[in-house]
Parts: C-alpha cells; sequence; structure tokens
C-alpha cells in the first residue's frame, strides 16, 4: 500500500494475522504512531514481527557509524555534511529497545525479544556469503575473530536490551 503505517484503518485495509518488516522500524516518523497504525490492523490474536537495529548499542548499522552513547541524536554533530544531510540520515528515529517495551506497556501488549539475534548475524558473516560482502570494518573484523574463537555464543547470554539488531514481536496479551 502506499501509505505509511500511521495511516492503516481497518475499515478499509481489513485486518491482517501476521505484520512483518525487515530494516524498516528505525525509519518510522514517528514511530509511536505508525507502531499505533499496525496494531489497529492487527487481528484479534495476531503477531507483528519486526527486526531492526537497536540503537541502545551506539552503532548505526547503515552508516557503520559509532553513535553518541546514550544521545545518538549528538553524533550528528560529529559527522561530515552529506551524512547528517542525507535523507537517510534524517530518516532515523534510533527506536531502542526501552521504546519498544514502553509501546507494548502502554498499549497492553507483549513484547518478546529474539535474544539471539546479534549472534545469529554475527555467525552470518561465516556462513553467507553475500551478508559478509555487504558488511565491512571493525564490526566485521570482530565479528569473524568471534566465530573463530567459538565466542559467539556467549552474545546469546547478553540481556536482550543489549542486542542488536532486535527482533521483536508484538502481540496481544491473553
Amino acid at each position: 500500500l502506499p501509505i505509511e503505517a500511521r495511516e492503516l484503518n481497518p475499515n478499509v485495509h481489513g485486518h491482517f494475522d501476521v505484520i512483518f518488516s525487515v530494516n524498516v522500524v528505525e525509519h518510522f516518523q514517528p514511530l509511536g504512531e505508525n507502531l499505533e497504525g499496525m496494531a489497529r490492523v492487527l487481528s484479534e490474536g495476531g503477531t507483528m514481527v519486526h527486526t531492526c537495529p537497536n540503537y541502545w548499542v551506539p552503532y548505526e548499522p547503515h552508516f557503520r557509524l559509532p553513535l553518541v552513547p546514550i544521545w545518538p541524536h549528538a553524533t550528528a554533530r560529529l559527522l561530515p555534511a552529506r551524512v547528517r544531510q542525507s535523507g537517510l540520515w534524517k530518516s532515523f528515529n534510533f527506536v531502542n529497545y526501552g521504546d519498544i517495551q514502553r509501546y507494548a506497556d502502554r498499549h497492553r501488549l507483549s513484547a518478546r525479544f529474539r535474544r539471539s539475534a546479534l549472534a545469529t548475524t554475527l555467525r552470518r558473516l561465516d556462513t553467507d556469503p553475500a551478508f559478509a560482502l555487504r558488511h565491512r570494518g571493525p564490526v566485521k573484523t570482530i565479528g569473524k575473530l568471534l566465530n573463530r574463537l567459538g565466542l559467539t555464543s556467549l552474545l546469546e547470554r547478553l540481556p536482550d536490551r543489549w542486542s542488536t539488531p532486535m527482533t521483536f514481536q508484538l502481540s496481544s496479551r491473553r
């Protein structure tokens, strides 16, 4: 549909059992209104599953840049004009684990996070050649080193709030 998620209307668009996105939620402006639009068209007992960066982790994967911890918006002051003025940079809402958890709590939704998302992503560096080609720099080097040393599985023990990307499921509470 050529509309923003916040414009979804169950009377016009119907209801959906599953809503799924990959690397979209971090571009929702504003985040809450767009999540709300999807929640409106979610069927009773339906589920939303989304994967996106978790900006609690001070790293921006689109540009492969470190971020100012706790205040990622401040990073723009340190960037070249071509980056901070780009439409892509301006589209980021810097969503994080806490934003999703608070949204779920306010709207009586259940939020479940996939703890192994970071480990799975790093393992792909060794198992998916196309994925490995798209990634370079220190994150790729560190990820491949963790894989070789057999330490990637330790990342599965990190608290959900420190996993990026974050894969989360929002569904109605029963």
